[in-house]
């Protein structure tokens, strides 16, 4: 393992060797590898500074990102952890939001390379876990081959070698099928480095060649040497191992190699002289050798190889006792670490069982509610058949005045028919002529006055039928609305209800044992389905209270910082990791007299839906006053809403997405509770970031 995490560190130190090999302005270049070159002293956290700010202003994002990352080098080679897992943070943070996405996993590498280092295996996969996790959701292929690469080492470490080579084997598959061919060096030379460890050595000098033909430069050769000179000594194939050694010996006069793998040098070049018979020079070289177990297993064998066997066995007595002292310290912290995770686990149990009594009422609160609603319903369809009744009563009444009225109108058309003829028989034998004339003259008039009159009768029995007609189409229409409400209200409910039983189901059935993470999950679920419940039921009960005229209003003064601050900490929770929740307000303290509990439930509303589709980037809350009115507005980065469906989302249940929940009640809520308040509600169309809604009211 020593030299698999050395020859990675070496490949990261010879990489920033290179004549500039991350495409970086030259002169940034040059000042990132004078902090490089004190990267264990204090003074590089102010150089790294330094250089992000030339990088800013020269307009250079992978030079900014890679003055963040050397502070992290920092805490790593002064193996300041916690610091460590602190700045990684803030390096993943500005490199999500570049290019770059790459430099996200800088940090975290060290991190894990800590962990093996110091045999803390535990925190080592745990942090991997989450490393891979973050590497599938950027799709990025840097951390994914990183990721297989590092699960390697931690089992090589380990001594589980046939398990490493299968995560190298995953990692140099994954960068063949991306075009990645000069990725392969670093797989390929651990692989090497397994099969010598298994005694497999063909296999190993075949990768170990591969690694030498990949390296990216002389110095990366160095890896790839050292492992084939380990194998030709362990083959006793002394021709081929002199001239690896000849040529590692000429890199060394050179001063190219550094770092991790000039122990290993010392190490195996020891060997090569004591195979040889060359013992002063195998002894001057272990006596170069800086980890004392490494040294004293070295002067064991060499002398065991020149025959001084009491020197061999004191060295090698010594080793064992370093051995087992490392052995029961790393035993301890390993006992220790199971402990605490033991009682953690007790802890959970404990809380889940806490939780589950608690759904469990709630969920006895929620069935009583829904049988509420039931009663409720069939009140509502009585009342809806009283009314059917009383507009038919009314339709009768209204046909039996027209009737009557009719009646009259003809029997008034008789009595004058009656008058007329005997006023012209008076007459008739005087003047007769012109009687003729004047009765045709007066029948005519009376004819267009009867048809002038049967035509307004007409007209108004017409227009009356129509309002009738119009008033059973409205009142068809509300029985239809009101259907349909009550068919999307059961499925609303059906739906979470049946998620809460089926889960309920599965932690109770005890046929299958889940574990922690899986019930913890499942529990999850039902908190959710719980709470979507519970809001539905609110919103049902608001709705009609607000239809029946029962929703009271009760003016305050109302500060509105602290409202704002309040409705904000309220919904905190149901934020997306990873989302900013924002609050853009004036500078001066601005008071309202408004129904402080309204306000806060529009803008509560708001949120929670900017919250369902907002996976990324920020949402805002925000007011203003503007001439003799104030502006509140909830903006968020989400999806969006297109401008022809501005007014359909203010419907009941209204969905835009067959594939995502609806909006439910909560945006007819909140346009009632804006009216109710003497103000309004709208979406903003012109707003092209994701989704904005603006509320008006009056000062």
């Amino acid at each position: 393992m020593k030299i698999a995490l050395a020859g990675m560190l070496f490949f990261c130190q010879t990489i920033a060797g290179q004549t500039n090999p991350y495409k970086i302005d030259d002169q940034l270049y040059a000042y990132y590898q004078r902090c490089n070159q004190v990267i264990k002293a204090p003074k590089v956290m102010l150089m790294a500074d330094t250089l992000f700010q030339m990088a800013t202003g020269k307009g250079d994002v992978k030079a900014q990102c890679l003055a963040k990352n050397l502070k992290a080098d920092y805490y790593y080679y002064t193996n300041n952890i916690d610091s460590l897992l602190t700045e990684k943070e803030k390096v993943a943070n500005f490199a999500r939001k570049t290019p770059y996405k790459q430099y996200v996993f800088g940090a975290w590498n060290r991190i894990i390379i800590y962990y093996l280092r110091h045999r803390e295996y535990d925190s080592a996969i745990q942090e991997l876990k989450k490393y891979q996790d973050e590497a599938i959701r950027l799709n990025n292929s840097y951390g994914i081959g990183q990721s297989y690469i590092l699960m390697g080492d931690v089992y090589f470490q380990q001594k589980m070698n046939n398990i490493a080579i299968k995560q190298y084997r995953q990692a140099a598959d994954f960068y063949q099928s991306n075009g990645k061919e000069n990725e392969l060096y670093y797989p390929y030379y651990t692989i090497s480095a397994c099969y010598t460890n298994i005694r497999q050595y063909e296999e190993a000098e075949e990768y170990a060649l591969k690694s030498l033909t990949l390296a990216p430069n002389e110095q990366a050769k160095v890896s790839s040497y050292l492992g084939l000179l380990r194998i030709y000594i362990k083959t006793n194939n002394l021709k081929k191992a002199e001239e690896v050694k000849n040529i590692l010996v000429e890199y060394n006069s050179r001063d190219m190699i550094k770092g991790g793998s000039k122990q290993n040098y010392y190490i195996v070049l020891g060997t090569y002289y004591c195979e040889t018979q060359n013992f002063p020079q195998a002894i001057l070289y272990s006596d170069s050798i800086i980890d004392r177990q490494s040294r004293t297993d070295l002067k064991s064998a060499i002398y065991a190889k020149c025959g001084d066997f009491e020197k061999a066995y004191t060295f090698r007595l010594e080793n064992s006792i370093l051995y087992d002292s490392l052995t029961e310290a790393n035993n301890a912290e390993i006992l220790a670490s199971y402990n605490a995770r033991f009682n953690n686990q007790k802890l959970e149990l404990e809380k889940n069982r806490l939780s589950l009594l608690n759904t469990e009422m709630r969920l006895k609160q929620l069935q009583d509610r829904e049988r509420m609603i039931l009663i409720e319903k069939e009140r509502t369809d009585i009342e809806l058949k009283n009314r059917d009744l009383q507009l038919e009563q009314q339709r009768t009444a209204n046909q039996l005045e027209k009737t009557e009225s009719q009646k009259q109108r003809l029997e008034l058309m008789h009595k004058q028919e009656e008058l007329e003829r005997v006023e012209i028989e008076a007459e008739a034998n005087e003047r007769k002529t012109i009687g003729t004339i004047c009765i045709l003259a007066l029948m005519t008039g009376f004819s267009i006055f009867y048809a002038f009159t049967r035509r307004q009768n007409a007209k108004r029995l017409q227009i009356e039928k129509d309002a009738a007609e119009e008033a059973r189409r409205q009142a068809e229409k509300a029985d239809r609305l009101k259907s349909a409400f009550l068919q999307n209200l059961s499925h609303e409910i059906r739906t979470p209800l049946n998620a809460i039983v089926g889960f309920n189901d599965l932690l109770n059935g005890g046929a299958v044992e889940f574990s922690p993470e899986e019930r913890q999950e499942f529990l999850n679920h039902l908190h959710t389905n719980t709470d979507l419940l519970l809001t539905l039921v609110n919103d049902v009960l608001d709705l009609s209270k607000l239809e029946s005229g029962n929703y009271n209003i009760s003016l305050t003064n109302v500060s509105l910082p602290e409202l704002c601050q309040s409705t904000l900490a309220g919904i905190a929770h149901r934020v997306v990791e990873g989302v900013k929740l924002e609050l853009k307000q004036p500078e001066t303290e601005t008071i309202i007299t408004t129904d402080a509990q309204r306000l806060q439930q529009i803008l509560t509303n708001l949120l929670v839906n900017a919250c369902k589709y907002t996976p990324e980037g920020s949402i805002t809350l925000a007011y203003e006053i503007e001439n003799d009115k104030i502006i509140f507005s909830v903006t968020d980065t989400g999806c969006g809403i297109n401008e022809e469906k501005a007014e359909q989302i203010f419907q009941r249940f209204e969905k835009l997405d067959s594939f995502k929940p609806g909006f439910g009640l909560g945006l007819s809520i909140c346009r009632s509770l804006t009216q109710l308040l003497g103000g309004k509600i709208y979406l903003d169309t012109k707003y092209a970031g994701g989704a904005r809604f603006v509320v008006e009211f009056p000062l």
